[in-house]
């Protein structure tokens, strides 16, 4: 509130700039949590230059969105990279790893960090996806920024870890017929189920996104 009253028109700027866009405003909002001494109206600049240089989408939340993921650690912005290639509706943190070919710690980092940013959000306590536009800036950045043979790897290991679980799920609720997974899964991915009952649930959480 401080920092507003005292640049009360670069604040406005920064509203108009964003289009009042309200996840483009939330973003700018992130940001400048995130970085106490930054000027809103050197923000307001960065904005508005990063919306010209993508004027031709038209699009003011694209520019906050570019800010943000900008001023990401390199391994941050790699697995927001790879989460853009995600087929599914949403995803759960042993799938972020499988499809990163990363260990779940360094996963829940970087996913703690895009929250915070509110470049994720956490619709379900364990399930993350995007919000659309982020979704399709993802993408885009996805198959820009990701060499074809790295894209192929991943969703190669995102495969191989539903082939792993779906397997796993199958046998805890009986039905063992299972496909022979094309690679290993990460360790450490693949839960173990109980019995049937949380097989069950895995199965209605993922079914939507084993589908696509």
């Amino acid at each position: 509130a401080e920092r507003v009253a005292a640049e009360r028109e670069a604040a406005l700027d920064l509203i108009d700039a964003a289009d009042r866009l309200p996840l483009a405003v939330a973003l700018i909002a992130a940001r400048l949590r995130a970085g106490p001494t930054l000027r809103l109206a050197d923000m307001a600049v960065r904005l508005r230059q990063g919306a010209t240089a993508i004027r031709v989408r038209g699009r003011s939340v694209d520019a906050a969105i570019d800010l943000s993921y900008r001023d990401l650690h390199d391994g941050v912005r790699a697995v927001f990279r790879l989460l853009g290639l995600y087929p599914g509706a949403d995803f759960t943190l042993p799938a972020a790893a499988a499809l990163a070919g990363l260990g779940i710690g360094e996963v829940r980092d970087a996913v703690e960090r895009l929250l915070d940013e509110n470049l994720l959000r956490e619709p379900m306590s364990g399930r993350y996806s995007f919000h659309d536009l982020v979704r399709r800036f993802a993408a885009e950045r996805g198959r820009a920024e990701v060499a074809a043979p790295e894209q192929a790897r991943a969703l190669t290991r995102l495969a191989s870890w539903s082939v792993a679980v779906t397997c796993a799920a199958a046998e805890a609720v009986g039905q063992a017929r299972c496909l022979s997974s094309p690679s290993p899964p990460p360790a450490g991915t693949v839960p173990s189920f109980t019995g049937p009952v949380s097989a069950t649930e895995w199965f209605e959480h993922e079914r939507h996104n084993l589908f696509a």
